[in-house]
């Protein structure tokens, strides 16, 4: 038997904690699941936007450096960087959730002739920004053809549902109830039809998707329908945003290289080693859903499984999907640069503690960096929930008891968030797409977005 205060004893507190965590994470997937078939999850927190400081364009930067190296849909290969100042000199150091050897080089490659076109080119601002973009798309081909097709999915549900003629008092019955015009309908057809012509030939060629969805958005019917019908078209906006985000990103690194040219401007670039860390853990959900429930609950609060099966129901597609099946647990880009700097007592450029990530953060990778006594600088959250979250830790300097204290933190939030969610209305609440796509989500679009969907 292990002795308190022992190295495997340690590690067996970790584990533990670990477990307690993991079960409270899968609960919260469940209490804030989208739909059944889904492993994403919507929390109630709102995407927080930071304040408007001194070093928010430095942040952007990063972050926006981070993006063009992102190259797979899903979080595949979600990019974290930091810049920091050392023996070495001027420093970029990149990490990511992504362990195949070949996206890891392409990345590496990729951020390496970005700061050599920032640093080295000639060109004009805007052929050096058409320069990077095309080459950021190329390489993230298969995430722009995958938003290119949801786009065109999603505006031909909304064609299906336009009436081709307004119903005798001038007004369409699908606008009834917000006493919108016939002149919408119209409108409104006009954009959806010259939008899916536009797609229809750009679907097998990525760039010209892009040029496409920024054709789309500066039309003046699209306009019009942006402020007329409201949240009817965020999933449409989202999509359209992402085509574009490229380019805006590129245009961000472009406009900032020459003011952070002394910070940036010769830097090594790395990337962090995947084998660095421990690999995740694995978690097995039980083979049935009251199993699951049980298993979160432990047999000390079983007498709650009536109550929280009846608040769960909408959920129970999450539950049967993910029964009985083991999952390896991942460790995030962010947390996974927090814990080395940590570690290695980075001295981080401007003394600003910002970690730029590609995406904004996780629900458990906020409440992480939050709990963290690194003192890192808040990042933009969306605020979705993954159970399959790790936490990082190093083979040659683990820290578990530095890890054990952030993740007991983390579990006795996670608690209190999900004590509110179960008391109150917001369960299995819908969130808009997260914001790279640059959707400004604020609280009274989700509650218009609900309200038109039917869930308030």
């Amino acid at each position: 038997m292990s002795q308190p205060g022992s190295s495997n004893a340690l590690i067996q507190d970790l584990y533990d904690d670990t477990e307690d965590l993991h079960k409270l994470l899968v609960l919260k997937c469940t209490t804030q699941c989208v739909e059944k078939d889904y492993h994403k999850f919507a929390t109630s927190q709102p995407h927080r936007k930071l304040p408007n400081d001194e070093f928010r364009p430095w942040r952007r930067y990063l972050d926006k450096l981070s993006y063009l190296c992102d190259f797979e849909r899903a979080g595949h290969t979600v990019a974290g960087v930091i810049a920091h100042a050392g023996r070495r000199g001027k420093t970029l150091t990149f990490a990511t959730n992504c362990s195949q050897g070949r996206i890891r080089d392409m990345m590496l490659d990729h951020i390496k002739f970005v700061l050599r076109e920032l640093e080295g080119s000639r060109e004009t601002i805007d052929e050096l920004v058409e320069k990077i973009a095309i080459e950021s798309i190329e390489l993230s081909r298969r995430k722009a053809e995958d938003y290119g097709d949801k786009l065109k999915r999603e505006l031909k549900r909304i064609e299906k549902q336009i009436p081709k003629t307004a119903n005798s008092n001038g007004t369409a019955h699908i606008y009834a109830s917000r006493k919108a015009s016939s002149l919408i309908v119209v409108v409104e057809r006009k954009m959806l039809n010259s939008a899916l012509n536009l797609l229809q030939g750009a679907s097998s060629d990525p760039q010209r998707l892009c040029s496409t969805a920024a054709e789309i958005l500066s039309r003046p019917e699209y306009a019009y329908l942006k402020k007329a019908t409201g949240s009817r078209y965020i999933n449409v906006r989202h999509f359209l945003g992402r085509l574009r985000s490229w380019h805006v990103a590129s245009r961000y690194v472009v406009r900032y290289s020459k003011k952070f040219s002394r910070q940036i401007g010769g830097a090594r670039v790395e990337l962090l080693p995947h084998d660095m860390f421990h690999r995740g853990q694995t978690v097995t959900l039980p083979s049935n859903a009251d199993d699951v429930l049980l298993w979160i609950l432990g047999k000390h609060k079983q007498h709650f499984l009536p109550s929280l099966k009846g608040k769960l129901d909408f959920a129970s597609g999450f539950l049967e999907k993910n029964c009985n099946t083991t999952s390896v647990t991942i460790i995030h880009a962010e947390a996974a640069l927090a814990q080395w700097a940590y570690m290695n007592e980075i001295d981080f450029i401007f003394g600003d503690r910002y970690i730029g990530c590609s995406k904004p953060s996780c629900y458990a990778c906020d409440m992480y960096l939050s709990r963290h006594p690194g003192d890192f600088v808040q990042r933009p959250r969306h605020g979705n929930s993954w159970f399959k979250w790790c936490p990082p830790r190093l083979i040659e300097k683990p820290d578990d008891r530095t890890t054990s204290r952030i993740l007991r933190a983390m579990a006795v939030d996670i608690q209190e968030d999900l004590d509110a969610t179960l008391a109150g209305k917001d369960l299995g609440k819908r969130q808009p797409f997260e914001s790279t796509s640059g959707i400004e989500t604020t609280i009274r679009r989700i509650h218009e977005a609900m309200t038109l969907q039917g869930d308030v």
